[in-house]
């Protein structure tokens, strides 16, 4: 089978779903499909330094241009899936046969008030309304976690389709560190022997919820 991943736009901080994408590939790859990374090329976004302006700009780049070179590429794959919920949009011009990821629905929750911590901009709003319509519409879904199935049902209404919940898969880049290695970062960091301590992945960003783990370890 020939298979379209649909990658994000360069120019955005995500990190996490770069390797997302990359590990589709190569893991589909792996079980004999035809794998290709489609993204939005920076174009204008490419032109300015201003991050405001740099970002208007990129808003072109992604949803203006991108979506016809999208259209015209899909036609020759049997697939096309999209890796990021947030490209929702994307569908549209994806053809038929096309599904989509969903990791979590947070900036969604959002801009309806679920979270009150995070402020959503009005633009922030119309967008998060905009990613929601196309992912309630998509004819199959992935959710990451059933958490996550059961809220997009709840902000869809029910009217989501095809909601299948497979979790992330492991990068099996990922080893055990050698007892060196622990030893060394344990002295680097200050930590004794024997002593005991905390490893939260993760930064400081509230949605994930660093004073909540210490709450919990200070309760136990």
């Amino acid at each position: 089978m020939r298979i379209l991943l649909v990658g994000n736009y360069p120019l955005d901080t995500q990190a996490s779903m770069f390797r997302f994408a990359g590990l589709l590939c190569r893991h589909l790859a792996l079980r004999g499909h035809q794998v290709e990374i489609i993204q939005p090329r920076p174009i204008l976004g490419d032109l300015l330094g201003q991050p405001t302006l740099r970002k208007w700009l990129g808003y072109i780049d992604k949803y203006v241009f991108f979506p016809r070179r999208l259209r015209s590429r899909a036609r020759d794959f049997d697939l096309v899936h999209v890796c990021d919920h947030s490209n929702a949009m994307y569908l549209s011009a994806a053809g038929g046969r096309a599904s989509i990821t969903c990791h979590d629905l947070l900036a969604i929750g959002s801009a309806h008030g679920r979270y009150p911590q995070q402020k959503i901009s009005s633009t922030g709003k119309v967008l998060q309304r905009w990613i929601l319509k196309h992912l309630a519409l998509a004819r199959d879904v992935v959710c990451v976690s059933a958490n996550t199935a059961r809220e997009l049902a709840s902000f869809s209404n029910g009217t989501a389709q095809r909601v299948t919940v497979i979790p992330n898969q492991l990068d099996l880049g990922c080893s055990s560190a050698t007892e060196t290695d622990v030893q060394q970062l344990r002295s680097k960091l200050g930590i004794d022997d024997g002593q005991g301590y905390l490893f939260h992945i993760g930064s400081n960003i509230w949605y994930k919820n660093r004073l909540g783990v210490l709450k919990l370890i200070i309760a136990k």
